[in-house]
């Protein structure tokens, strides 16, 4: 169970999209890393990359990896808003192209996945991490701040989120009338 405050409390599904869009992004600056000649960071994060290098990115990743597993619940700074941010960006545009090709896909048989929407869900506007200094943004992306919210170590059925139906786009509102 994700233990990341998210704007929303997030169910299964979008818990299983940002870890996949996570190691994607890992994957990613990873190749950077051992081959310098290629600009994997502007690419992969163009935003963030005005503010952290690539080690730090791939530091900032692995631990929001980390954390994904983790118990404790953790506080998600804007630098970490922009980083998921920035992740699923690059996953949904990927998936919605060859979703039969993900993990997400074999599991949940999601066809499209409304990037949009689902981060206005779950994501905190990000803008104010490119507002700070550089130093600051650093320091921030490295820091995740644990929080004392008995309330949402309650786990969450799948079954019971309203954001999500089988086999149609990710995530489903209900309509409103």
């Amino acid at each position: 169970m994700t233990l990341l405050y998210f704007r929303q409390r997030p169910d299964e599904t979008f818990q299983h999209i940002v870890r996949e869009a996570l190691m994607w992004m890992k994957e990613e600056l990873t190749d950077g890393e051992t081959n310098p000649q290629i600009q994997m960071m502007t690419a992969v994060l163009p935003k963030t990359s005005r503010a952290l290098t690539l080690g730090t990115a791939l530091a900032t990743v692995d631990e929001l990896l980390t954390a994904l597993d983790r118990p404790e619940m953790y506080q998600l700074t804007p630098m970490h808003n922009l980083m998921i941010s920035e992740a699923l960006d690059r996953y949904c545009e990927s998936y919605n192209d060859q979703p039969q090709e993900t993990d997400v896909h074999a599991r949940y048989d999601i066809h499209g996945i409304d990037n949009q929407r689902m981060q206005t869900l779950f994501v905190h506007p990000s803008d104010t991490a490119l507002r700070e200094t550089p130093s600051h943004a650093k320091t921030e992306a490295l820091q995740l701040t644990i929080l004392a919210d008995p309330l949402w170590s309650v786990p969450i059925s799948p079954d019971s989120s309203p954001w999500y139906r089988k086999g149609e786009v990710y995530p489903i509102l209900k309509a409103e009338q």
